[in-house]
């Protein structure tokens, strides 16, 4: 029973500065990459929050007696699912969803033909 109270503990702090990471460390890099280093620390640890999450999963099935434990046992497991499951969606409809096309509309046109 104590491994599983270390693996929430474990998965609290990495759930935590996932989010936290944003407003502790600042960005790196130059142009595009400006913040890169960020992102990749939210989504290695929400990863790795995701890994301890099924390792709490597995193992406590093991332990939990209630149905209450076993709703808490799971608790990581879904919210890392959900984190999958919005990350997923916000890249389909950042891939699929509907198009916005801006007009800009042209007066004249920005080349003359040069005359000879």
């Amino acid at each position: 029973m104590r491994w599983i109270g270390l693996l929430f503990v474990i998965w609290a702090a990495l759930f935590i500065w996932s989010f936290a990471s944003f407003a502790i460390l600042e960005p790196t890099g130059d142009s595009f990459t400006r913040g890169l280093n960020r992102v990749g620390t939210f989504v290695g640890s929400q990863f790795g929050a995701g890994f301890v999450a099924f390792a709490i999963a597995i193992q406590g099935r093991k332990v939990a007696s209630s149905p209450a434990q076993q709703w808490i046992i799971r608790l990581p497991l879904i919210m890392a699912a959900l984190f999958a499951l919005v990350l997923i969606s916000i890249i389909l409809f950042a891939t699929f969803g509907p198009e916005q096309v801006v007009t800009i509309p042209m007066e004249q046109k920005a080349t003359a033909p040069v005359r000879p």
